[in-house]
């Protein structure tokens, strides 16, 4: 393989946009499939820094790796954003439900 393009995923997007008649509901669908992929290496990146390898310099290495990946296709900081919005959404929540016979005259508990 001796073909290089330093920023393939513009370059396709131009590709399907010419070629594909990508319509803004394709738009949509590819910039979705960007950010899962987004997503993903965040979680790898996640496990790394949590899981015991065999030296740190190799996971620090991975990690910068793919942190550097991110950068470079700008999708670091709207990465990280969605990541901590989704932990947060999936994280248990309780509230608390009130008997109506526990209320006063004025409907307080």
């Amino acid at each position: 393989m001796e073909a290089y393009m330093s920023d393939p995923m513009r370059v396709f997007k131009l590709y399907l946009q010419q070629h594909e008649s990508m319509t803004s509901h394709d738009n949509f669908w590819f910039e979705l499939g960007i950010s899962a992929m987004a997503l993903q290496i965040v979680t790898w990146i996640k496990t790394l820094e949590r899981l015991p390898v065999t030296t740190d310099v190799g996971r620090q290495e991975a990690i910068v790796a793919m942190q550097t990946l991110l950068n470079e296709l700008g999708l670091w900081d709207s990465a990280i954003e969605v990541y901590e919005k989704l932990a947060e959404w999936r994280r248990p929540k309780f509230r608390v439900e009130h008997d109506a016979s526990q209320r006063g005259n004025d409907g307080v508990v």
